[in-house]
């Protein structure tokens, strides 16, 4: 009797144990520098879910830094975009919430087209490398990389039409830092760039970022889940970084 009871009770525990994706990509947009304070953290998350990272960076050209950046994280030549973010100027007319730190009036309202246009830029070159590959993502992650983190995330299977977001940095609407979901979850979260003259034009949500993210998981349906993780954004993130551009 006593065996039966323990052997349902692990049968139990296993079932009921949340599993880890098998095949994870991470995804990281618009720029990458001061990932150098933070390198560490990266190589274990990483390395914990041998991960396959992507890049879509708002900047000219490839610089020694983007390079090194590449070579640690074995990102090939199809995983990276590196091109210069053009703003449309339709997106000037919006009611815009300048939050650039240090920034002048309109630094932000290219900054956050830049981070939504290159989170849809990375999100399209998962879709070209699971093609040109053939294998299909378990999950997908929108990461930051200047995030300190003081553990490393975890990750469990998601399930269909659930969006994993951290708990914290809401900023009047929800978490723009961090997020993950399956391949058709995730497609619908980067089209934040797609569906701004909706958000804006037509529902007249401030051009903001946690704002226009909040309504735009609402119009898309998407069931959220919130889950703790302790990080925080890396204080030197802003700090002058010559060797970003040489």
């Amino acid at each position: 009797m006593l065996l039966t009871l323990i052997y349902v009770y692990y049968r139990e525990k296993e079932y009921f144990q949340e599993e880890s994706p098998k095949n994870i990509a991470i995804l990281f947009s618009g720029r990458i520098s001061g990932y150098t304070y933070v390198e560490q953290k990266l190589e274990e998350l990483h390395n914990k879910y041998n991960a396959t990272f992507f890049i879509s960076l708002n900047k000219n050209e490839r610089s020694h830094y983007i390079d090194t950046f590449c070579k640690k994280f074995k990102i090939g030549d199809d995983q990276a975009i590196v091109q210069k973010t053009i703003s449309p100027e339709w997106i000037r007319s919006f009611d815009v919430v300048y939050n650039v730190p240090g920034g002048k009036e309109g630094d932000s309202v290219d900054t956050m087209y830049s981070m939504v246009k290159n989170i849809d830029s990375a999100f399209k070159l998962i879709g070209l490398y699971q093609e040109k590959h053939n294998l299909n993502f378990d999950c997908i992650v929108f990461y930051r990389a200047d995030i300190d983190s003081h553990e490393t995330m975890t990750i469990t299977m998601p399930q269909e039409n659930v969006i994993y977001i951290p708990e914290g940095a809401d900023h009047h609407g929800i978490n723009y830092q961090v997020a993950y979901g399956n391949y058709d979850t995730m497609k619908k979260y980067s089209e934040v760039v797609n569906n701004l003259q909706k958000l804006c034009g037509e529902q007249h949500i401030t051009y903001h970022p946690e704002s226009l993210l909040k309504y735009h998981l609402e119009n898309e349906g998407l069931n959220v889940v919130r889950f703790p993780f302790n990080y925080s954004l890396h204080p030197k993130r802003h700090a002058p970084l010559p060797e970003y551009d040489a």
